[in-house]
């Protein structure tokens, strides 16, 4: 995902605590996921599975006087 920041809710950074996920795990998803797939409310989820099981990265695209960037809204396992 060149050029592309990555930001995070507080929400997204409290269940990555809780969930004990890397943020290195949910880069390479964004980055480079095995499936991309909308939620109920419309917002793209990247997929990827891992040796400790699938992770699933909600989040949205945004573009500002800063540049682009992708949003992390949520993140959980699967």
């Amino acid at each position: 995902m060149p050029n592309v920041l990555v930001t995070y809710t507080e929400h997204a950074l409290d269940r990555m605590r809780e969930r004990e996920i890397d943020q290195r795990h949910v880069e390479l998803t964004l980055a480079k996921p095995h499936r991309v797939f909308a939620d109920a409310e419309g917002k793209p989820v990247a997929e990827r599975t891992f040796r400790f099981g699938t992770l699933r990265v909600v989040y949205v695209d945004r573009l500002d006087a800063g540049g682009r960037h992708r949003h992390v809204v949520t993140v959980m396992r699967r």
